[in-house]
């Protein structure tokens, strides 16, 4: 089980050594990025696209994929910003995160929109992955 800090500082190398990096955006840069990955995954969501799907480059896509995105870009800038997402009063007190727990909370949810559970129970369940991250 990794801290989340750990999680942020991960994502930002992977990143990073993908050439993320060559050219720092500005604030509001990220935020329309960030505002782009939630479009995208009301995109997916308002067409049924819930779980993981291909493209023909094998770019995976899907709403929880997209989700992802937006925790991905959150964590990113803040590692390149120089603070830490879920930071309290100091590291001792940081929550941890399982990536098998948020797999967990996110395939339930899929379950509940795939078998018609109703929206009240989805909004519970990404709640919960929300709180985890």
């Amino acid at each position: 089980m990794k801290k989340l800090y750990e999680l942020q500082l991960e994502i930002h190398q992977i990143n990073k050594a993908n050439g993320w990096h060559k050219y720092i955006p500005t604030p509001l840069e990220m935020h329309a990025l960030f505002h782009t990955e939630i479009t995208e995954a009301y995109i997916e969501l308002q067409a049924n696209r819930i779980d993981v799907w291909y493209q023909d480059d094998g770019k995976p896509e899907g709403y929880y994929v997209e989700l992802a995105d937006i925790v991905i870009r959150i964590c990113d800038y803040a590692e390149l910003c120089g603070f830490i997402v879920g930071e309290r009063d100091n590291y001792s007190e940081l929550d941890y995160i399982s990536i098998s727990d948020l797999h967990a909370d996110i395939s339930e949810a899929t379950e509940c929109v795939r078998n018609g559970g109703n929206k009240e129970d989805e909004f519970k369940i990404l709640s919960r992955v929300v709180d985890r991250v």
